[in-house]
């Protein structure tokens, strides 16, 4: 302060004076919308709080002191010990030799599970899965600098392109004032010195599909008429389902109803998929994928097309359900319902993207039920013995088998992993046939 008479203190240490607040001090402010209320806070306003300033206690020697000026040790809540040691920062205060080793496990392949029994053994702290977690993002972001993926692609491109003969571009468009990557080509110099030598034969093989050795070529090219990666998600999804139906097993004992061969001209329909053809949802039924609207309703089209005596309302009529409401189209759903001639109806909803339920609707009995797949019967009337949905990706699977049991198929019982694999088999056999 101008004209103060007081000694200086030191440029170097930054700050004269410091509140020491409790852990437990503040108010909790949620930044959330309120959907999931929080269960519990350390911050419960604690007022236990010192005060403490630098003063010069020596003027002769010129002796600085950090003084208190004012404490208040007073909690409103439990201080102990096992409260201390399960703040995040003391069960995770790892030395520094144990995080070196982290580090090498990490890199080396180690799973969560293993660096936390290593941690645990090795250190006095006890953290928990979560925490280690974390600290093995926090490794690999120090090892990868943080850098991001069009950061790795730019550096993958001009590593690609300083090659002598190599020749890579990326196109971008602009929209909605951001930039997107479209298209990405690529070509060695193996494949430029093939196509200059051999135009006419490479051409040929090209239109006409007589490529058989399957040599490369050609650039490889990412087309997203959206800008989201569309084209590369379809190759990683052809190729996944490829795998997958190579590891259903077809000596599964089911009833005749539900049997299926297997087809070796599957694996070929797939391979020739369009990429942007829009019957490549129906691929959402591979592995653990979830049951997407379009191949939920491909599926039921399948079943029920030429059943006359049930149908079926479509699930995109429905949006999703929010605080137990549901938007809809009324008067499309009206339409439909007033119309109905057939023996009972039955109406997917689909909660979220991974949950669906279903209405079906006896109308001879005039009854109507709702099933839930992430419970063990109905929500009224009768109750079902497939078993109550463990995990979060077959929600779809239980719903189709529910509508099937409605209308007239047999009882599987309760199903276990390869008897899901199967069916879920079954229904893409369906779609692509």
């Amino acid at each position: 302060r101008t004209g103060s008479k007081s000694p200086p203190i030191p440029e170097t240490w930054v700050w004269y004076a410091k509140t020491l607040v409790c852990t437990h001090a503040g108010k909790f402010k949620s930044r959330g919308k309120g959907k999931r209320a929080r269960q519990e806070s350390r911050s419960i306003e604690c007022p236990a709080h010192i005060n403490v300033c630098v003063r010069e206690v020596d003027k002769t020697a010129r002796r600085f002191g950090v003084c208190i000026t004012k404490m208040k040790t007073s909690h409103n809540h439990l201080v102990d010990s096992t409260t201390y040691q399960h703040y995040p920062v003391i069960r995770t205060a790892v030395g520094d030799s144990v995080l070196q080793t982290v580090g090498a496990l990490q890199k080396a392949g180690a799973g969560k599970k293993n660096i936390l029994q290593f941690i645990t053994e090795n250190s006095d702290c006890t953290p928990t899965i979560r925490d280690v977690h974390n600290l093995v993002r926090k490794l690999k972001a120090r090892t990868t600098q943080s850098t991001t993926s069009a950061q790795r692609l730019k550096a993958w491109m001009i590593d690609f392109c300083g090659e002598h003969g190599n020749v890579g571009r990326i196109f971008v468009e602009a929209r909605q004032s951001k930039k997107i990557a479209t298209c990405i080509t690529m070509q060695t110099k193996h494949m430029r010195y093939l196509y200059d030598r051999f135009p006419e034969v490479l051409l040929i093989d090209a239109t006409h599909g007589t490529n058989a050795p399957k040599y490369k070529i050609f650039s490889f090219m990412i087309h997203d008429t959206f800008g989201k990666g569309q084209a590369m998600d379809a190759i990683a999804q052809i190729d996944k389902a490829i795998v997958w139906t190579k590891t259903i097993c077809f000596d599964t004992k089911i009833d005749p109803w539900y049997l299926v061969e297997e087809d070796e001209r599957l694996l070929d329909g797939l391979k020739d998929t369009r990429l942007q053809s829009t019957g490549f949802e129906i691929l959402d039924i591979v592995g653990r994928g979830h049951f997407s609207d379009a191949s939920l309703s491909r599926v039921l089209e399948k079943l029920y097309s030429s059943n006359s005596s049930v149908v079926v309302v479509t699930p995109d009529l429905f949006g999703w359900v929010v605080g137990r409401k549901i938007t809809m189209d009324t008067e499309s759903v009206e339409a439909i319902l007033s119309t109905i001639s057939g023996e009972c109806a039955i109406i997917p909803i689909s909660c979220n993207s991974n949950h669906w339920c279903a209405i079906m609707i006896d109308i001879a009995k005039r009854i109507v039920y709702i099933y839930d797949a992430m419970r063990s019967s109905y929500q009224y009337s009768v109750r079902v013995d497939m078993g109550v949905q463990l995990d979060n990706y077959n929600c779809g699977l239980f719903i189709l088998l529910a509508f099937e049991h409605f209308t007239g198929a047999p009882s599987l019982g309760r199903m276990d992993k390869k008897l899901m694999m199967y069916l879920r088999y079954r229904y893409l056999c369906m779609c692509l046939h």
